[in-house]
């Protein structure tokens, strides 16, 4: 019997728990541990609409498995259904056996023929994904500083704590949402109770004007021992400079009981608040260079669809003269999204033509380009890299505008 690439039923709960523990050994293996993944693989199977677990089976044997999550994404304005890969894992005796390469492309074409253009993950190991096409997004600054460099002064609003009542919840949610409507890159909340944001190990200030909560801040603690603590900032939206301003002030204040605020942040002008930014350790450069920050990755992005990516921003305006792009991708690890597209912009809109005259012609890979059309890199920087050519330089300012966006994509949904 063939492999076959299958939406998982309760059956199968055993099989995942077993597998998660040796894919993961990191996270746990006790039996508490165990209980936690069977209780969520049985809330993904049964009560939570917005994510399905996915295997590939033969002969009724679990080879591997991982979940598909279905959400709500800003794309350059537009609010799109996107999809998100997490929790891959295979078992121990079919590993280098190509069965991660098969589930993973099998789960691309499922989101494509369901009609999904742009597919995220959370990369255990970056290279890996991106031989499969994923594209890296923005960089992950972490910032280790001082409660004293956070400026502080007056504003016209009041911060609170949010206790999770019902009616701070729905203010939450409705102060993320928009967020989410105005931010290129981010994702709708899976979790419209915010569980995971009024959980016990977190706590949540608010920033009101006027009774209307304008931002959010979720801290959690990080004990040292018990005398020396430290804050992480885990979760900051703020729809206004005075919001932010209030919870900078909040911050501030905090100079006698932790040591150091710790910021996980996808905005690369945060640093230009603080006071100073430098972590005051010396390992990386023997220089004059100060160190600042430690930088990961985030998301990385998946076009899975170039033409219905196309097809799902017409409506969108682009910053660009008219023209014309012959768009040619190449995508080994998916054939069916690799060609060409043609798509004509007049006015600012983008047309898809079958055929006809073209002004320019754009080469580059799907990951070049996936990190292209969600702003984490210009292209400008891609033809530098020698990673996209183009027909006549003549073009490229027009081009380099067409593709920019106002702000890398900016995301902290988990999954």
């Amino acid at each position: 019997m063939s492999r076959q690439f299958q939406k998982l039923d309760l059956s199968f709960v055993d099989s995942i728990v077993h597998t998660a523990v040796h894919a993961y050994p990191g996270q746990g293996q006790s039996e508490a541990h165990q209980q936690h993944i069977k209780e969520w693989a049985t809330n993904s199977i049964v009560n939570w609409p917005w994510q399905d677990l996915f295997g590939i089976v033969e002969e009724g044997e679990l080879l591997a498995s991982l979940c598909l999550f279905t959400m709500d994404f800003n794309v350059r304005g537009c609010i799109l259904t996107a999809g998100g890969i997490g929790s891959v894992q295979t078992a121990l005796l079919h590993r280098k056996r190509g069965v991660a390469y098969d589930m993973i492309q099998s789960a691309l074409r499922h989101y494509r023929a369901h009609g999904v253009s742009l597919v995220t993950l959370y990369p255990f190991r970056a290279g890996f994904y991106r031989k499969m096409g994923f594209g890296y997004g923005a960089e992950v600054r972490q910032y280790q500083v001082s409660p004293k460099d956070f400026p502080h002064g007056e504003t016209a609003g009041s911060v609170r704590e949010l206790t999770g009542t019902n009616a701070d919840r729905q203010a939450t949610i409705d102060c993320y949402d928009e967020f989410f409507r105005r931010t290129h890159g981010m994702s709708a909340r899976l979790d419209r109770s915010l569980g995971d944001v009024f959980a016990p190990d977190k706590v949540v200030m608010g920033y009101e004007e006027e009774g209307v909560l304008k931002g959010y801040l979720v801290l959690a603690f990080v004990c040292q021992h018990a005398l020396k603590s430290d804050l992480k900032l885990v979760e900051l939206v703020h729809h206004t400079p005075d919001a932010l301003k209030a919870f900078s002030a909040f911050l501030h204040r905090q100079m006698d009981q932790f040591e150091k605020i710790i910021i996980e942040t996808q905005d690369d002008t945060l640093q230009f608040m603080l006071e100073d930014i430098a972590r005051h350790t010396y390992d990386t450069f023997a220089s004059r260079y100060v160190e600042t920050c430690s930088i990961g990755l985030g998301l990385m992005y998946r076009v899975v669809d170039v033409a219905g990516m196309f097809r799902a921003v017409e409506n969108q305006p682009f910053d660009v003269t008219d023209v014309t792009l012959k768009l040619d991708i190449l995508d080994d690890f998916l054939p069916e999204n690799s060609g060409t597209t043609i798509v004509k912009f007049e006015n600012g809109r983008a047309m898809l033509v079958s055929d006809g005259p073209w002004d320019v012609e754009v080469s580059m890979d799907v990951a070049s380009f996936s990190s292209l059309w969600m702003g984490a890199v210009d292209l400008r920087s891609l033809l530098r890299l020698g990673l996209a050519t183009v027909s006549a330089l003549d073009w490229v300012p027009v081009l380099q505008r067409l593709f920019r966006t106002d702000t890398k994509p900016m995301c902290w949904g988990h999954f």
